[in-house]
């Protein structure tokens, strides 16, 4: 008769029975918890992942982060060909097809750039990497692919480029100082700004770059300015430079000089001239000098910050204990007060203390009560070793003092934390004791075997029934018997088993796992007598343990397949795990990180707990922080990244741990930087230009504006936003007559218009304007903005105006004074010539006895009179020619053709219509004919002509005339800028006489298709009936 356990026995069972049941909850847990951790990282994964057949390309899997990207629902996606997603476009389909050709040759794939197409038809920029995926015997069966979304990386490159564009274009706008310096001949030229900026009034005061040194630049820079020079002139480069100018009123004002430009422009290379930039930065420099002080106010303060820090930091290390928490805070005291060299400090804590090394009681202290729960429980004490000058709230500050209460408040918070984690501790211990020996199904057996006791459980675990399994041998349904002689062969030795895993058959001949945990039980002579013990099925475990082998397969798979790098960290912020990627962009060995602190990537332990901050109350509050920051490398390369934390949670909800991505944004912070650069570069061009510049919308609407205008204005940049220009300017509802900003809407062409503005905002009386105008287009070639660039040139005006009338006036009186000589060398010098000849030639008629010689000699005198007074005679008629009053206009000019022709052997065809019974008065003949011979002689002199057409007609109400040959031609508006900048006369003085005659001078040309200038002049009837008849006197 078998014997029933004892109540103790049973007891024991119970509690055995309990014990298996959590194990086996706890591996059922982790087993989900694995899943879910596998599944959260795939899901939250910033980054779009695919899985893809190798053999046909079709879409196996994919994460949420993929769905976004491409814009399709879950459903739709799956099974779709991958080739589907790409565009067609060079980056596209063609070249996804040859890296699925190579992945399915087993090849791993990395950072391809490739372009995808949206569900909408957009192009998406990604880079991507692929892992292989092999079976059992090597084959690929798919992939595992890692996109990542980079268009805006790539949007980021297009707009670099379109602000350096912009840039370059705002620079030939804007006008800064400038000076140019010619190193052959040591002459020295500056711009009327940098003549403003150095404040120099007499441009011509100094002819070569040493004398302005000398006079402008501030003694102790010098010898600088010298050896920056001679480094640039020696080789061909330079830097940006800084240095003082003493200006004529005695204020010394900072310079930036940028880095000078050298022509190469000497048959032996050498460079001949040197240019360069200057921009004043003084107010600049005033309030860096206002920083520096501020900063060093602040200092004082960033101590005791650091203090309360590094009091932060103690608390926060894991296993610290109060003791060596309370040491280091009195260590960290002394550096954060005003006087650390002569500080010390101690501690008292219920009787005991703790002490800076160096400390002494004197007579010069502070100190603060250490309250815990509301209880004094010690002081705080800081002494000086020596005496210090009192201030006005004493030897201490009174900041020093409030930080003295901040720390003593610390402090009883610390110890209040302390003694209640000491008090958790030991309540965890009581409830880990109170349920370590709970099992699961209790059975009792011989040493053979024969089952004689088991719980009613039995039924669930093997699907017998009690009754049935009480006298049957446990040999029956050990699945292998010979594991049974193992079991009791181990039991017999060591007494007991536990978790002893065997494989039992079930009533219906099904396999299953259990987990047995026995002990021997012996007489009370010490003979063995039975086994009792307890065992659950553990099938499921197993089948769970299997798959989350095969899970955390496919998650390593995954993770070592990322360009990123992913980690795995402890609460204590230890490196548990990392993907290879991580060892590769850190430069460590595997065996050199884990298990090690994080710490080892970070710049300094304030970077390391700085961050642990920022991220840790994010991760509480929404489980997922994403951050910028700097890491290093092991070689101590600095360099920044994008990380995305997230925490690891135990089935009731606590920490256990952090998974982390990172990524180098290296490239992507370059590109910001220069972004950033250039943009400040801009503004400080733009700031610095004496025009009015703004940027506006396709409405006119201000979005920014220079400094200039703010000021011309009496507003500010940010008043001027969102004005309308015409209305804010101008005071108009509507664009003015001729805006090249309406002109450039409609042809999206940088227009220019010189406009007339009665009244303007802040100017008195009328002025006149140079604007530009240049259109900004979007991606889709959609004209959204405009730069808008205006220029006061009124007194230009006004003096052009001056200036042309002064011309016309010149013209007059040097026609005047032509004809004036003409008829004084005609009349006079001519005639009498003309009689000294006479007398000459009839000086020796009648006389005999004259020498040959002197007959020879006389002779020889006439000739060269003769000659004098033909050389007057052709003299008077160039000034004045006398057949505009014999023969009249029209023949004197085919007479002049004909005798150009004659000279020079250019074919001149001359016709008139209309003219021949026309009556000028003086002014309008004279410059006609004027006109027509200073184009003769242009043609003659630069256009390499065969042919030369003039026509003069009248068209009433004007008089027509044009100029043309066939020449080689000219391309006019270098044309006219050259001629304006080496100050010839041909054209200009042409367009002179046309506007003397109250008419207009159109000139066209074409390279290789010759030249025609064309002339109209207003005919006045009634003025040219009235005209008086000049006559040679």
């Amino acid at each position: 008769m078998v014997n029933k356990p004892s109540y103790e026995e049973m007891e024991q069972r119970v509690k055995e029975l309990e014990k298996e049941s959590i194990r086996r909850k706890k591996a059922e847990e982790a087993l989900r918890e694995s899943e879910e951790r596998y599944r959260d990282l795939y899901e939250i994964a910033p980054n779009a992942y695919f899985s893809i057949s190798a053999e046909d390309g079709s879409i196996l899997r994919c994460n949420t982060a993929a769905l976004n990207l491409v814009g399709y629902d879950r459903d739709a996606l799956m099974g779709m060909k991958v080739f589907d997603l790409y565009a067609d476009t060079p980056h596209g389909i063609s070249k996804a097809q040859r890296v699925f050709k190579r992945f399915k040759k087993g090849e791993s794939i990395r950072a391809v750039e490739l372009q995808m197409k949206h569900k909408d038809g957009y192009p998406i920029w990604v880079s991507l990497s692929v892992e292989p995926v092999l079976d059992r015997n090597g084959n690929v069966t798919e992939s595992r692919s890692m996109v990542i979304d980079i268009t805006d990386h790539k949007r980021a490159e297009n707009a670099l480029l379109d602000r350096e564009a912009t840039l370059k274009q705002a620079q030939r706008l804007a006008h800064m100082g400038s000076w140019e310096w010619n190193l052959v001949n040591n002459s020295f030229q500056m711009s009327d700004e940098m003549c403003r900026i150095y404040g120099i009034a007499d441009r011509n005061r100094f002819d070569h770059i040493q004398s302005l040194i000398n006079a402008v630049i501030h003694p102790d820079d010098q010898e600088m300015i010298r050896k920056a020079i001679e480094a640039v002139t020696a080789r061909f480069a330079g830097e940006p430079l800084t240095y003082r100018i003493v200006r004529p009123d005695g204020e010394i004002r900072w310079i930036v000089a940028t880095q000078p430009e050298l022509r190469r422009t000497g048959k032996d290379g050498k460079p001949e001239v040197m240019m360069g930039a200057v921009q004043d930065i003084t107010e600049r420099k005033r309030g860096e000098e206002v920083l520096r002080k501020k900063t060093r106010e602040l200092g004082e303060r960033v101590k005791e910050l650091n203090c309360l820090y590094g009091i932060s930091n103690l608390v926060e290390k894991q296993d610290i204990s109060l003791e060596e928490m309370l040491q280091g805070t009195i260590d960290l005291i002394p550096p954060s007060w005003r006087y650390p060299e002569i500080t010390c400090a101690r501690v008292i804590i219920e009787g005991r203390e703790w002490r800076t090394k160096n400390f002494q009681e004197t007579i010069w202290k502070q100190t603060s009560d250490i309250k815990v729960h509301g209880e004094l429980s010690g002081v705080l004490e800081v002494h000086y070793l020596d005496e210090k000058p009192e201030k006005d709230e004493g030897i201490f500050l009174k900041e020093e003092g409030m930080l003295l209460k901040a720390i003593a408040e610390r402090l009883g918070r610390i110890i209040e934390r302390k003694r209640a984690e000491e008090a958790l501790r030991e309540s965890e211990e009581k409830y880990h004791s109170m349920f370590e020996n709970i099992q699961d199904v209790y059975y009792e057996v011989t040493l053979d075997g024969i089952i004689f006791e088991v719980s009613p459980s039995i039924e669930e675990v093997s699907r017998y029934k009690r009754e049935e399994v009480i006298g049957k041998s446990l040999y029956d349904i050990y699945a292998d018997p010979k594991k049974r002689d193992e079991f009791v062969k181990e039991i017999l030795r060591d007494g007991k088993v536990t978790d002893y895993e065997i494989l039992l058959k079930d009533k219906d001949g099904s396999q299953h796992y259990c987990s047995i945990t026995a002990k021997l039980v012996s007489d009370k002579h010490g003979n063995p007598e039975k086994i009792i013990g307890s065992m659950h099925n553990i099938t499921e475990r197993k089948r769970m343990e299997e798959a989350l082998k095969e899970s955390e397969e496919r998650y390593r798979t995954l993770v070592e397949s990322t360009s990123d790098a992913v980690l795995m960290l402890d609460v204590e912020r230890k490196l548990v795990s990392c993907n290879q990627a991580f060892l590769d962009l850190f430069g460590y060995g595997r065996e050199e990180v884990e298990g090690k602190s994080i710490r080892i990537i970070h710049r300094s332990d304030e970077s390391f707990h700085t961050m642990g901050k920022c991220i840790y109350p994010v991760i509480k509050k929404v489980g997922t922080c994403r951050m910028e920051w700097e890491f290093v490398r092991k070689d101590a390369t600095i360099f920044p990244v994008e990380t995305v934390t997230s925490a690891i949670k135990s089935p009731e909800g606590s920490v256990t741990g952090y998974v982390a991505i990172i990524r180098d944004i290296t490239d992507r912070k370059k590109a910001e930087d220069a972004l950033r650069e250039s943009e400040a570069q801009k503004r400080a061009i733009l700031d610095a230009s004496i025009d009015r510049l703004r940027y506006v919308d396709k409405d006119m609407r201000v979005i920014w504006a220079n400094k200039t205008t703010a000021v011309e204005h009496d507003m500010s940049p940010e008043d001027l936003v969102g004005q309308t220009c015409y209305k804010l300017f101008i005071g108009r509802d509507t664009p003015c007559e001729g805006c090249p900003t309406v002109r450039a809407r409609e042809t999206g062409k940088i227009e220019w218009a010189v406009m007339h503005q009665p009244k303007v905002k802040g100017i008195e009386g009328e002025s006149y304007w140079d604007n530009y105008s240049v259109p900004l287009k979007n991606e889709a070639g959609d004209i959204v903005s405009f730069i808008q660039v205006a220029r006061n040139i009124t007194d230009q005006k006004r003096a052009d105006e001056h200036i042309h009338t002064l011309t016309q006036q010149l013209m007059k009186a040097q026609e005047s004074e032509r004809q004036m000589i003409s008829r004084e060398l005609h009349d006079r010098v001519g005639q009498d010539l003309s009689t000294l000849k006479i007398g000459l030639d009839t000086l020796i008629d009648n006389q005999s006895g004259v020498l040959p010689e002197t007959r020879q000699r006389i002779s020889e005198l006439s000739n060269i009179l003769r000659d004098s007074v033909m050389a007057i005679r052709d003299l008077s008629y160039d000034l004045r020619p006398p057949s505009l009053d014999q023969l009249g206009m029209i023949r004197t000019i085919f007479q002049y053709c004909e005798d150009f022709s004659e000279k020079t052997g250019l074919r001149v065809d001359f016709t008139s219509a209309g003219m021949d019974d026309l009556r000028l008065d003086f002014d309008t003949e004279i410059n006609l004919y004027r006109l027509i011979q200073e184009g003769l002689n242009n043609i003659r002199k630069h256009a390499e002509a065969n042919l030369a057409t003039i026509r003069l007609v009248v068209s009433s109400p004007n008089i027509i005339l044009r100029i043309e040959d066939d020449g080689k031609g000219f391309d006019v508006k270098n044309r006219l800028v050259t001629a304006q900048n080496e100050k010839r006369m041909g054209l200009r003085s042409m367009e002179e006489r046309a506007r003397l005659l109250e008419g207009k001078m159109r000139v066209q040309s074409r390279l290789g298709k010759g030249a025609r200038i064309s002339i109209e002049v207003p005919y006045n009837k009634e003025k040219s009936e009235a005209k008086k008849d000049h006559i040679n006197r």
